[in-house]
């Protein structure tokens, strides 16, 4: 409050008025506010602090694992501070310059200040997979531009396309050596796949050779009381020991002469009496065998799969074999599994970009085997006699190969002897049987591959009765036909005879 007195004229109240409006705002401004005052212990003083947070200008950048960046300014700062030190290292090289050196795959922040400790700037650092690294060895282990590598949340991520499965798989088997603490997700996308068709001979020869070679002696006195018989003597009953007769003749059963022989009764039969009087008799029988047998089989099965895929046949069938399983009652539980048995043929094409068929082949022929076969619980169940091989080939469309050398051999060899005699040089021939046994069995596979397409829609697909009719009734009755040959067969389609695979279309030049 200004107070004046009575001496002050007009002139000099103005000048007061002046004054007053002119310091009025300069004390207004110099005087310390009302709460600044208080006490800071006070309740008001309390309530009236504020969290200032400082921004600035972010900029965000990326870099590959193991490697490091180097980021200008525009303002010089005076300190940085990283958010994560293990994912990475910063370092200043000088008031504008930082130098980013990426450990750990992860995500940080870096941020710098001034000299009055005022935030001048934000860097965001994404530290992700050698990304560019990664598809370069890509490039040069595949020969192909068409994949793209990125990274996403530490992991390796491969899209685009890929010529075929091959180059697929190797692309990822590179991508998860180059990074194996990191997961890969395959995003690729392969071009139009092939279809192959195997084309598959099983040739199988089984051959069997023996021969038997027995002599018998036959001594007895002239009443035929005494004797001896190096053979197998002629029981009158089953389990009736063999019983001398006179005339010596029935002691011998030529049928059980060789011991370990498979045939029946011997080929040829040599008879002889060397000395027949009323003191002695002595006779002579000598059989002789040789047996040679030959059995083929054959199968020519045909399978189409997908380049990548699996395709797999059986000719033959499945025995049961029965399966005890354990059970707290006192009677068991018999469960029945079928086991397959014949031939067998798995085998999973993968077509490249050049063309060649690369082939994962399992072939295997097995049968029942009686011999070796085991009883349980009442069953008699077989042995699997199994021959199988397992390759990995590559070929072009048309092209052969041949799986050999599978080839098993059993030989027997028996002798039966009088002691003693039997082991007498040259002269023991004449007491003792001997029989001879071999058995050969030899396995051919010969596959051959074909690159085949679909039929086209609406096309006649041939089939193997196409060329065939049934038979009539003068067909059947007298001419004893079952089925007659077509005058004029149809076709597949126009101006091609009727043949082929049922179902796919060979190429032109394939036979």
């Amino acid at each position: 409050m200004v107070c004046l007195s009575r001496g002050v004229g007009r002139r000099g109240l103005k000048r007061v008025l002046l004054l007053i409006s002119v310091l009025a705002p300069i004390g207004m401004a110099v005087t310390p506010d009302a709460d600044a005052a208080e006490p800071r212990s006070s309740p008001r003083a309390q309530n009236s602090q504020r969290i200032v947070i400082e921004e600035a200008a972010t900029r965000h950048v990326t870099v590959a694992q193991n490697k490091s960046l180097t980021v200008r300014l525009d303002q010089p700062f005076a300190s940085t501070v990283i958010g994560s030190p293990e994912i990475a290292d910063v370092l200043a090289l000088s008031d504008r310059v930082i130098y980013i050196q990426a450990k750990k795959i992860g995500t940080t922040n870096i941020s710098a200040f001034d000299q009055d400790k005022h935030l001048i700037a934000v860097l965001d650092v994404d530290v992700t997979i050698d990304t560019q690294s990664l598809a370069a060895q890509i490039r040069g282990g595949t020969g192909t531009s068409g994949i793209r590598v990125t990274s996403s949340n530490g992991q390796v991520v491969l899209s685009g396309e890929a010529r075929d499965a091959v180059t697929a798989d190797r692309a990822m088997q590179i991508a998860k050596t180059t990074t194996p603490n990191s997961p890969v997700v395959n995003a690729m996308r392969v071009s139009a796949s092939q279809q192959v068709m195997l084309k598959v001979r099983f040739l199988e020869a089984s051959r069997d050779a023996g021969r038997d070679l027995g002599v018998n002696w036959y001594v007895a006195n002239g009443a035929g009381n005494r004797g001896f018989n190096t053979g197998v003597g002629a029981p009158t009953q089953v389990g009736q020991s063999p019983t001398a007769t006179p005339g010596g003749l029935p002691l011998f059963q030529t049928a059980s002469t060789f011991v370990g022989s498979t045939s029946g009764a011997p080929f040829g039969v040599a008879l002889a009496n060397l000395v027949n009087n009323n003191n002695a008799r002595i006779d002579l029988l000598i059989t002789a065998l040789e047996t040679k047998g030959l059995v083929r089989r054959l199968a020519e099965p045909d399978l189409v799969a997908l380049s990548g895929d699996t395709a797999s046949f059986l000719a033959g069938g499945e025995v049961p074999v029965p399966v005890v399983q354990s059970t707290s009652s006192t009677t068991p539980l018999i469960t029945v599994e079928y086991k397959p048995f014949g031939v067998q043929l798995t085998f999973m094409p993968t077509v490249t970009a050049d063309g060649i068929i690369n082939l994962r082949l399992t072939p295997s022929v097995s049968e029942l085997d009686y011999t070796n076969a085991v009883v349980v619980s009442g069953f008699q169940i077989p042995a699997l006699t199994k021959r199988e091989a397992r390759t990995t080939i590559e070929l072009r469309d048309g092209q052969s190969f041949a799986i050999a050398g599978l080839l098993q051999t059993e030989g027997l060899r028996n002798i039966a002897q009088v002691p003693w005699l039997g082991s007498v040089p040259v002269l023991g021939a004449m007491f003792r049987s001997t029989s001879y046994q071999q058995h050969e069995t030899d396995l051919v596979v010969i596959v051959t591959p074909h690159l085949v397409q679909p039929a086209a829609p609406g096309q006649r697909i041939a089939t193997p009765i196409d060329g065939q009719l049934s038979g009539n009734d003068v067909d059947l009755f007298l001419l004893g036909q079952s089925e007659v040959r077509k005058k004029q067969p149809e076709t597949v389609a126009v101006g091609v005879p009727l043949r082929g695979p049922s179902g796919y279309i060979m190429p032109a030049d394939a036979k």
